[in-house]
C-alpha cells in the first residue's frame, strides 16, 4: 500500500493585512483523508476540507501556522505546515498643516501623529519622513498632501498602507510692478501723481492719509515735507490676505522746482526730411523761467505746438525748463526718421539663393538675430536653413542647412538667438527641438527629441511646437514652447526646467502664472524676459532667475490698436519682440499690421504701419506699410536699426 505524501502545501500570499483572505493549496498522493488544523482547531463547516479539494481560503485575524494531515487507507498519516503572516495597519491619529491657508511666499508646518507604521512618506516632493512628526513646506500653488503610512513585516510581498490628506491653500501674493511719482520733487503749491501698475490684488491703499486707491490708477498728492508713501496691496480669500508693498517718496524742495507734464510729438515717425510738431506741457514755477528744445528747436511755450524743421536721421528731442531760481526739469521724446525698405531678399520671390541684397532669396524666413559682431541670423522657415546677412553690406550666406550626414536636420525653424561666443541657437518648431550651432558650423540638438512631442522637464525633456527663443549672458537658453503654454530654460549644460506657466492649462494670470500661446521672445541686459503672449493680447515680463511674470502692456483678452500706458494700450495677436540697448521693446503686431514701441515705463506708441491696413507692397517713408510681420530684431548698436521679416524678404528701418 503506498504511503501518503504531500508534494507540497503553500499560502498564497503569505503575508496579508488584516482582513485579507490567503489561499492554502497542496498537492498530495496516497491518501484517503485529509485535514487542516491550527492553533484554535481543526478548518470546519464551509472550510472543510474535502478529499477532492486542492485549496482552501482562510482569513486569520493574526499571524497562524496550519498543519496539513494526509492520511491513507491504512491509517498511516504525514503532515506539512505553512504560517500565514498578518500585519496591523498602522493608525493616523492626525495629518494636519499649520497655518492652513498661506501666501505663495511663506511656508507651513505639515504635522502627524502615527502609530503601528514602519515608514512614512509624503508626496510633492517632500519624501520620505519616517522617525519623523513635521516638515515645512512652500507650496507655490494650492497642492494636496498625501501622507501615505506603512507597516512592512517579515519578507512577504504584502505591505499593510494607509493614507491620510490635507489641503494647503496658497493665496497668491499681488505683483506691484510700478509704484513711481511725477514729479519726484515739488516746491511750494505743486502737486505730484502717484502711480501704479499691480495685478493679482482685491484692493489697494496708500497711507499718509490717502486711504482706499483700489479702483484708481493714480492720484495727485501735495505734500509739504519730504515723504514717503507706501503702497500696500492685498489679495484676500476668505479671512486671509496675501500683501505686498512698494514705497516711492517725494522730495519736498523750498526752491521751486519746474514740472513737465508731457513732452510729445504730433507723430512718431517721418519719412527722410519729415518733420514733427513738439508739444510740451509744463511749469517752471513762480517766477517764471526758459524752456527749450535742442536740436536747433529753440525756445517752446508750454502747450502750444512747435515745428522740428527737417529731420534727416531720427532724433531724440530734449527738453529743458529752467526757472528764475537755476533749477530745471528735462524730458525727452524720440521721432524716427527714414524709410522702411529691403534688406535682403525680393518679397514676391521665394527661392533659397545666396547673394547680396536683392541678388539673395528666402522663403518665408521668421525669426532674426543681430550679434555684436554685426552679422544677422535669419531662420529661413520653409527653407529648412539658417543664413547668415553681414550689416551693412547685406551678403547672405547659408550658415547652415539640410545636408546629408548633419547630426541634427531642421524642419520649419521658426526662430534664433545668438550668444556671445557666437553660437547660434534655433528654435526647431516642427521637430519640437532646440537646436545649436557653434561656431566652427556643427548643429547639434541641445534639447527635445526630434518628431516627439511634450512638456517633460530633465531627464528626457520634451517640447510642443517651441517658437521664440532668446539667450542671457551666462548662456542659459529661453523658449516660448508655443502649444504648451509655457516658458522653458535651458542651462549651458542642457537642463530643461519650465521657468513660467503651466502645460496644457492656458491662461491670463499673472500669478500663479499662465500663457495662451506664447510665441515672441527676447531678452534685456538685465535678464528680463518679454513674451509675445499672442493668443492673450498682451506683452508679459519676466523676471530671471525667480520666474515672476507680470504683464507689461495689454489687456488679456481684449483686441485693439490703441496706444497708451500698460494696461491701456491694446494689442491683436502680438507675436516677436525684440529689446534695444535702451530697454525699448519692439513688438511685431501680426493682425494689426504694425510695429510697436514699448518704453521702460511701459508707453505704448505704434512707430511703423497702419493699423488695421495690411499692404501687399510693404515698405516706404515711415510710418511705412506692412503686411504680416514674422520676425523682428533691434541692432545692439545704439541708434541701429530694426530688422523685419515679412513675406520673402528681410526689411529694415532705423529705430
Amino acid at each position: 500500500m503506498q504511503d501518503p505524501s504531500i508534494a507540497s502545501f503553500t499560502a498564497t500570499p503569505a503575508t496579508i493585512t488584516s482582513g485579507q483572505s490567503s489561499v492554502l493549496s497542496w498537492s498530495v498522493s496516497g491518501v484517503t483523508s485529509m485535514n487542516i488544523s491550527y492553533g484554535n482547531g481543526t478548518l470546519t463547516g464551509s472550510n472543510t476540507v474535502p478529499l477532492s479539494s486542492t485549496s482552501v481560503a482562510v482569513t486569520p485575524t493574526a499571524t497562524t501556522t496550519y498543519t496539513l494531515t494526509a492520511t491513507n487507507q491504512a491509517g498511516k498519516s504525514t503532515t506539512a505546515t505553512i504560517s500565514v503572516t498578518v500585519v496591523d495597519k498602522p493608525v493616523i491619529n492626525s495629518f494636519t498643516a499649520n497655518p492652513p491657508v498661506i501666501s505663495d511666499r511663506q511656508s507651513t508646518t505639515l504635522s502627524w501623529s502615527v502609530t503601528g507604521a514602519t515608514g512614512l512618506t509624503i508626496n510633492n516632493g517632500v519624501g520620505d519622513v519616517t522617525g519623523t512628526n513635521s516638515v515645512t513646506v512652500s507650496p507655490s500653488a494650492t497642492t494636496t498632501y498625501q501622507l501615505v503610512a506603512t507597516n512592512a513585516t517579515g519578507n512577504g510581498p504584502s505591505t499593510a498602507a494607509v493614507i491620510a490628506l490635507v489641503t494647503v491653500t496658497v493665496v497668491p501674493t499681488p505683483v506691484i510692478t510700478n509704484f513711481a511719482a511725477t514729479p519726484s520733487t515739488i516746491s511750494n503749491g505743486q502737486s505730484s501723481t502717484l502711480s501704479w501698475a499691480v495685478s493679482g490684488a482685491t484692493s489697494l491703499s496708500i497711507d499718509n492719509g490717502i486711504g482706499d486707491v483700489t479702483t484708481k490708477p493714480s492720484v495727485s498728492v501735495s505734500p509739504t515735507t519730504t515723504t514717503t508713501y507706501t503702497l500696500t496691496a492685498n489679495n484676500t480669500v476668505g479671512s486671509f490676505t496675501a500683501t505686498a508693498t512698494a514705497q516711492t517718496t517725494v522730495t519736498f524742495s523750498v526752491l521751486v522746482v519746474p514740472t513737465i507734464t508731457s513732452f510729445s510729438s504730433d507723430r512718431p515717425s517721418v519719412g527722410p526730411n519729415g518733420s514733427v510738431m513738439l508739444t510740451a506741457v509744463f511749469d517752471p514755477g513762480a517766477g517764471g523761467g526758459t524752456a527749450t528744445v535742442d536740436h536747433g528747436v529753440g525756445t517752446i511755450v508750454s502747450g502750444t505746438p512747435l515745428p522740428s524743421g527737417n529731420l534727416s536721421a531720427s532724433t531724440t528731442f530734449t527738453l529743458t525748463v529752467t526757472n528764475v531760481d537755476g533749477k530745471s526739469a528735462t524730458a525727452q521724446v524720440r521721432v524716427l526718421a527714414g524709410t522702411l525698405s529691403v534688406f535682403a531678399g525680393v518679397p514676391s520671390v521665394p527661392g533659397n539663393s545666396d547673394g547680396t541684397g536683392a541678388s539673395a532669396s528666402f522663403s518665408l524666413p521668421r525669426g532674426l538675430a543681430v550679434d555684436t559682431a554685426q552679422n544677422l541670423f535669419v531662420a529661413d522657415t520653409n527653407n529648412n536653413i539658417v543664413r547668415k546677412a553681414t550689416i551693412p553690406a547685406a551678403v547672405v550666406t547659408t550658415l547652415i542647412d539640410n545636408s546629408t550626414g548633419l547630426p541634427a536636420q531642421f524642419n520649419g525653424p521658426y526662430s534664433v538667438a545668438v550668444d556671445t561666443a557666437g553660437n547660434v541657437y534655433v528654435a526647431d518648431t516642427n521637430n519640437d527641438t532646440i537646436d545649436e550651432i557653434t561656431p566652427a558650423g556643427v548643429l547639434t540638438i541641445l534639447a527635445g527629441t526630434p518628431g516627439t512631442n511634450g512638456s517633460n522637464d530633465s531627464p528626457g525633456a520634451l517640447f510642443d511646437g517651441p517658437q521664440g527663443i532668446a539667450v542671457d549672458s551666462s548662456g542659459n537658453v529661453y523658449v516660448t514652447d508655443t502649444n504648451n503654454d509655457t516658458i522653458r530654460m535651458i542651462t549651458p549644460a542642457g537642463v530643461v526646467s519650465t521657468l513660467a506657466g503651466v502645460a496644457g492649462a492656458p491662461g491670463k494670470g499673472d500669478s500663479p502664472a499662465h500663457f495662451n500661446f506664447p510665441t515672441g521672445l527676447a531678452i534685456d541686459a538685465s535678464g528680463n524676459l518679454y513674451v509675445g503672449d499672442s493668443g492673450n493680447h498682451t506683452i508679459r515680463k519676466i523676471t530671471t532667475p525667480a520666474g515672476v511674470v507680470s504683464t507689461l502692456a495689454g489687456a488679456a483678452g481684449l483686441r485693439g490698436s490703441t496706444d497708451g500706458t500698460g494696461g491701456a494700450a491694446r494689442f491683436n495677436n502680438p507675436g516677436a519682440v525684440a529689446v534695444d540697448p535702451s530697454g525699448n521693446i519692439y513688438v511685431a503686431d501680426v493682425n494689426n499690421y504694425t510695429i510697436r514701441r514699448i518704453s521702460p515705463a511701459g508707453v505704448v506708441v505704434t512707430i511703423i504701419g497702419t493699423p488695421t491696413v495690411p499692404t501687399g507692397n510693404p515698405g516706404g517713408p515711415l510710418p511705412g506699410r506692412l503686411s504680416i510681420v514674422h520676425g523682428i530684431a533691434a541692432d545692439p548698436s545704439v541708434n541701429g536699426n530694426l530688422y523685419i521679416t515679412m513675406q520673402n524678404a528681410v526689411f529694415t528701418a532705423p529705430y
